[in-house]
């Protein structure tokens, strides 16, 4: 029977070969048909590009799996580069480390910046700063982590962005400096809080709440009444007319006593807004820490706040603004925004913010790579007003040259 191999095996084994001390090297045979097989789904692209075998990269004895070849041939005194080892030509290795690197950049989630404004001032910092977002809160009321915007303050911030675009378009530059010409309106979300303090409302106040909601979601600038109409028709055809007229959404978040959403006045608030989008603000942060408390804190996520995220998402929140908990910043609660980002799974986005700064933004999206928007006021100290060179830091180490939300 050795015989019998042995004359089996040297039919189908080339003379001038041997396996004797080098039994992980494939038959020819099965090389040729290995490379064939390699060539045929390989992209055409690459395949103008020769694979090719080279020497002195031999398969190991222990990874042989294809066969097992007999003792009694001669050893092999040298390696035949055509035929005995595969090896994939090193353009094409390249080729393919290119194109992962590109697909994987190209599914990372690009960063965008959100800025909480409270004037005019810190409006136009935002619109030089090319902000994927605006959230619009009352003047003086960052102290209280903003309120309800009056008419007055979101008429001068909209013709002041108006104004700022207007001429931006027309000579490139804002204050002497020369910025990117915005294709495409700022959304501004509007803050709808009357007070500050905690998120229960009164029956009062939820009125209150819907009559400023309704008031901010009418109003259009500039005015349209008998007085300008010749002016608008004058106007018509440059392309900035009403560029920013009116708010893109809103930012509210109503609870229970107990610190769970309140479904009912959630949903007809959302209702009102429609089909403006809505955020479900930080008043979320209560509800993580009130969740965590009655738990014990063992879980970053327990199940009670896995349904809280699903009454949120049910009411029709289009997203969450979150510092993943109360009396943090974003960066201390970063494990809590990743694990809510990965219990969302798309159904709502999440927004990470609360004390993000330039310090520390670069650390929260290492802990958030899923994060697509982060949010901040870029105020150092005290006062309303952002600061220019904090928001270039941030928009710098962010890494993107077009996004930000406020």
């Amino acid at each position: 029977m050795r015989r019998i191999g042995i004359l089996v095996s040297r039919t189908r084994i080339p003379r001038q070969l041997s396996y004797n001390q080098h039994p992980g090297v494939i038959h020819p045979s099965l090389l040729r048909n290995f490379k064939v097989m390699i060539q045929s789904i390989l992209p055409t692209y690459i395949l103008r590009v020769r694979i090719y075998f080279f020497p002195r990269w031999p398969i190991q004895k222990e990874t042989n799996w294809f066969r097992k070849l007999p003792d009694s041939a001669r050893p092999l005194e040298r390696y035949s580069p055509r035929d005995e080892i595969f090896a994939v030509n090193a353009k094409v290795v390249l080729t393919l480390f290119v194109l992962g690197l590109m697909i994987f950049d190209a599914t990372k989630p690009n960063p965008s910046r959100s800025w909480a404004i409270f004037n005019s001032t810190s409006a136009q910092i935002a619109y030089e700063s090319s902000a994927d977002r605006l959230e619009l809160c009352g003047e003086g009321s960052s102290i209280n982590g903003g309120t309800t915007p009056s008419i007055d303050t979101l008429e001068t911030v909209i013709t002041s962005l108006q104004r700022i675009h207007s001429s931006t378009e027309e000579d490139g530059n804002v204050h002497g400096r020369s910025v990117k010409i915005l294709k495409e309106s700022i959304p501004i979300y509007a803050m709808i809080r009357p007070r500050g303090g905690d998120f229960v409302y009164s029956d009062l106040e939820f009125e209150v709440m819907k009559e400023q909601l309704l008031s901010l979601k009418s109003a259009i600038y500039p005015q349209h009444n008998a007085e300008n109409e010749s002016q608008e028709q004058e106007a018509s055809s440059h392309e900035t007319t009403n560029f920013f007229e009116k708010v893109s959404g809103f930012v509210f978040g109503i609870l229970t006593p107990d610190n769970k959403v309140d479904r009912v006045r959630n949903e007809e608030l959302v209702k009102l807004a429609a089909p403006l989008p809505c955020t479900f603000h930080r008043a979320f942060d209560e509800i993580i820490s009130s969740c965590q408390e009655r738990s014990g804190g063992a879980k970053l996520l327990p199940r009670e706040l896995v349904t809280e995220l699903g009454a949120v998402i049910s009411a029709g929140f289009a997203s969450i603004l979150t510092s993943g908990g109360t009396g943090r910043s974003a960066v201390d609660g970063a494990k809590q925004i990743a694990s809510l980002i990965d219990a969302a799974d798309g159904r709502i986005e999440i927004i990470a913010g609360g004390g993000v700064r330039s310090t520390n933004v670069k650390e929260l999206r290492r802990q958030n790579p899923r994060a697509r928007f982060f949010h901040s006021s870029a105020i150092l100290g005290d006062g309303d007003v952002a600061d220019a060179n904090e928001v270039l830091a941030l928009k710098r180490e962010l890494g993107s040259t077009e996004e930000l939300c406020a």
